[in-house]
């Protein structure tokens, strides 16, 4: 394996810069903020054998795929659309996105159809990845339904009863949860988790050289293996 990784570092050696840059979302914690986060510290631990200088670029999620295209960025790292002329990685990151409310407001929520007429917040975008079906529900129900994009107040919203759903990936959630209760706001009400959705949505990394992308994915399978991709998770279970 390693004589692989070599042979695939030796051919993309002409292209590399000293630095790469990289698109990650904006503000989206435990994915990326403040300079940390779970893609961002994936990230580190691909490149950590090689002497690149890695340049972390916040950007809003539709700016990212345009970034790759006109040659702004080296990585893209949540990919919403696919085009010729780049390469993507297999996948490499997934988003457990769920419908969440609070058990007394006794909903009972079993298809994306039983969200019609409720009010509900999610993140911008939620309806150009979530499918169509939703994305019907969200243009029928765009009075009620918000698109917020700051994670920490889509979250605040569903905790002091704002929404009657909040959708939102299972790990941010969590996260929020905590971070919220550090902030005095009450988050032991009980609350159910709806999983509506057509399974994890999977994320792939976009580049502009089909080598760098070939070690990206090599990388990614050792760190998998040998226990660091997991370890980066395990380290944001908890805010602080």
């Amino acid at each position: 394996m390693k004589a692989g990784l070599l042979l695939l570092l030796l051919s993309f050696t002409a292209f590399a810069k000293d630095t790469l840059s990289i698109g990650i979302p904006t503000n989206k914690p435990p994915y990326s903020f403040q300079d940390k986060g779970i893609i961002i510290d994936i990230l580190k631990k691909v490149f950590d054998e090689q002497k690149f200088k890695l340049k972390f670029i916040p950007l809003q999620n539709e700016e990212i795929d345009y970034s790759l295209r006109k040659s702004k960025i080296d990585i893209s790292t949540i990919t919403h659309l696919k085009y010729k002329n780049l390469y993507y990685s297999s996948n490499y990151l997934a988003f457990d996105d769920v419908a969440i409310t609070l058990e007394e407001k006794k909903l009972n929520i079993k298809t994306i159809r039983d969200l019609d007429g409720l009010s509900l917040v999610s993140w911008k975008g939620a309806p150009k990845v979530l499918g169509t079906e939703y994305q019907k529900l969200a243009q029928k129900n765009r009075h009620r339904w918000l698109e917020v994009p700051l994670q920490y107040h889509q979250n605040k919203m569903f905790w002091t009863k704002k929404t009657d759903v909040l959708v939102c990936d299972l790990a941010i959630f969590l996260w929020m949860k905590s971070k919220l209760s550090l902030k005095g706001i009450n988050t032991i009400k009980k609350y159910k988790i709806h999983r509506i959705f057509d399974g994890p949505i999977y994320q792939h990394a976009g580049f502009k050289n089909r080598k760098l992308r070939d070690y990206f994915d090599s990388r990614i399978e050792i760190i998998k293996s040998n226990g660091e991709y997991q370890s980066v998770f395990d380290s944001y279970k908890n805010p602080t």
